[in-house]
């Protein structure tokens, strides 16, 4: 039933909001204890390439086990998944020319 518990009673969902809202009023506030840690990114760290202008987020489609050997192979390489397609469709690139 929930929120429309009132409508078979007939009472409305306004008069039944200013109950709430007195109710969260007289609840007593709890204070502010100051963060001891920070959340989020350390200051100082860089935006990721999502947010960069200079990337664009290119899909494509690959073998199951193509994609799962890459990732594998990748494990302890420094690069990531996109640093190296960047790096092999350059060198595709630079090819062509």
């Amino acid at each position: 039933m929930g929120r429309f518990k009132g409508i078979a009673a007939g009472v409305s969902q306004t008069e039944k909001q200013p109950a709430k809202r007195k109710a969260q009023a007289e609840k007593p506030k709890e204070e502010a204890v100051p963060a001891t840690k920070r959340r989020g990114r350390p200051k100082g760290s860089g935006t990721g390439k999502r947010s960069s202008k200079d990337f664009k987020l290119a899909g494509a489609y690959l073998k199951r086990k193509t994609h799962s050997d890459v990732m594998r192979a990748l494990f302890d390489d420094p690069r990531d998944f996109s640093d190296l397609v960047e790096e092999l469709l350059g060198g595709w690139l630079e090819n062509k020319k």
